[in-house]
């Protein structure tokens, strides 16, 4: 029987198509810092997130795993959290570039943060002035294969009210018995105490209180949200007078033990 030839030319177009084909994925969007994904431009509030696959992307930044690059622009300083908590994938690593490309700092789920519910999954938090940044998201290098990755750009204005000792918030001058209870997030103050022994740089928030008289004092983050607290009783010098990082079961902190507790005889005085 007569054999039927396929046409030279259908032969040349299915050979085309295969060889192109691997560079139209890698040519897409987030694949190089010339060629970002667009978070945005914020001057406030902000919340950003995107999950994809990185083994339709190439390694363009380091020297292990594929690379997303993200680009965002702050216009006023404030704190910055990226992560990639809730990805697929349970190894992951997060660096942080500036406009010209530098590295300015960056995370993996090794680093002792642990803040996602995988604790292999990177979480970066920091405050930053204003200006143009690159979020580079990629598999950790202990991982060996490619994966989905969700990062998560959120963006939150500091407070200027109890950022320092110099702006606290005041809590009043008391001759008698008080009760008083604030609440704030930590994500909007910076850190300004203590920051060499900030293993994570936390913000702190800053209290001024009076007392005309000598007074059992009580301070305490009981019923908190967060489930483990610091707490220092400065002088109106800033002396440290006593630490605290944990409560050992007392009061009413009892069910959660890591929350700081401070219970103290003070003289009159003025105390942050």
């Amino acid at each position: 029987p007569k054999q039927r030839r396929i046409p030279m030319k259908t032969k040349y177009s299915l050979m085309l198509f295969i060889l192109l084909f691997p560079v139209f994925v890698y040519a897409q969007q987030g694949n190089t810092m010339s060629s970002p994904l667009e978070v945005g431009t914020f001057g406030s509030d902000f919340e950003y997130s995107d999950t994809k696959n990185t083994g339709d992307f190439t390694n363009n930044y380091g020297t292990f795993h594929n690379d997303i690059f993200y680009r965002f622009t702050v216009t006023t300083r404030m704190r910055v959290i990226i992560s990639h908590c809730g990805s697929l994938i349970l190894d992951t690593s997060i660096d942080l570039l500036n406009a010209s490309g530098k590295k300015v700092t960056g995370a993996s789920g090794y680093d002792g943060s642990y803040v996602c519910s995988e604790s292999g999954q990177g979480y970066l938090s920091i405050v930053l002035e204003p200006g143009t940044y690159y979020a580079v998201s990629e598999v950790a290098q202990y991982s060996a294969e490619e994966g989905v990755v969700t990062t998560r750009v959120s963006g939150m204005s500091l407070s200027t009210v109890g950022n320092t000792m110099d702006n606290p918030i005041l809590v009043g001058t008391h001759s008698n018995s008080i009760y008083y209870s604030d609440t704030q997030d930590t994500n909007r103050f910076t850190d300004q105490y203590n920051e060499e022994e900030d293993f994570r740089g936390q913000g702190e928030v800053f209290y001024k209180f009076t007392l005309n008289k000598k007074m059992y004092t009580i301070l305490s983050h009981c019923g908190s949200v967060i489930s483990c607290t610091y707490m220092y009783l400065l002088d109106s010098s800033g002396n440290l007078i006593e630490y605290s990082s944990g409560n050992n079961g007392r009061g009413e902190c009892g069910s959660s033990p890591d929350l700081a507790l401070i219970e103290k005889n003070l003289e009159a005085g003025t105390y942050y």
